[in-house]
């Protein structure tokens, strides 16, 4: 004989396996989208916050693969290495118009614009107009600085002749308080200094690295003071633009 009430308590209990399995799912998704972060172009995409992209190195190109490059967002300090150039860049991130997330060098410079639907732009230099650029794959994270190979005392002379040749006239590089620990920082704050020099062409006779509590460039007379910050990686020394800034 049929039972209404047995029918009530079969559908209740169908509707109750439905939503325990739905539930299910859903925090399946989650888990593995929690897993497996979207990438900045993607997340823009799907609506997640583009100021919070993906803790992962990922591999970026124009249009035409004239500049191609990886940033790697997976430590505080967000990297970017462009192909074809030595320097690791240690960017900033501040907020923009409309959502838009601003990646900027130590010296303020714009390098990367994200917009809140996860489209990106590079700016390669000073001058540039912008270029869009778009995800080409998976990167490698950005290799923190390495120990000299021959020891910092090696580098460094061997940064002194090289600088000294390229000036036209004798410069040294040494430094001051820093615990053997930092040589890597050292040894690649000392090659940005270079950089910079050669570029600047500036009558500078000394460099002298030294630890503080900021990574920074000062002039006093013609010796050329970088502090660095060990501990930090590329983030602990100014880049050669910021090195620049500080040479007459």
């Amino acid at each position: 004989m049929f039972n209404p009430a047995d029918d009530c308590s079969t559908s209740a209990a169908a509707t109750v396996a439905l939503s325990v399995t739905a539930l299910a799912a859903i925090l399946a998704a989650a888990t593995q989208s929690a897993a497996e972060p979207l990438s900045p172009l993607t997340a823009g995409l799907l609506g997640s916050p583009a100021s919070s992209p993906a803790p992962r190195a990922e591999r970026f190109a124009t249009p035409d693969g004239a500049v191609r490059f990886t940033l790697d967002r997976s430590s505080g300090t967000p990297l970017m290495k462009i192909d074809g150039k030595t320097e690791v860049l240690a960017l900033r991130s501040s907020p923009g118009p409309r959502g838009d997330e601003f990646l900027k060098t130590d010296t303020g410079r714009l390098v990367l614009r994200v917009t809140s639907i996860g489209g990106m732009t590079i700016y390669p230099d000073a001058m540039s107009g912008g270029a869009p650029v778009s995800l080409a794959g998976a990167g490698r994270p950005v290799a923190l600085p390495a120990p000299p190979q021959a020891g910092l005392a090696a580098r460094l002379g061997e940064l002194s002749r090289d600088t000294s040749e390229k000036l036209g006239r004798s410069m040294y590089f040494e430094t001051a308080g820093l615990d053997v620990r930092a040589s890597a920082l050292a040894a690649e704050a000392a090659a940005r200094a270079a950089e910079a020099l050669v570029r600047r062409q500036a009558a500078v006779s000394k460099v002298v690295i030294v630890p503080g509590i900021a990574p920074s460039a000062r002039l006093d007379g013609n010796v050329l003071r970088i502090t660095v910050v060990p501990g930090l990686g590329y983030g602990g020394r100014p880049s050669a633009d910021a090195v620049a800034a500080a040479l007459p």
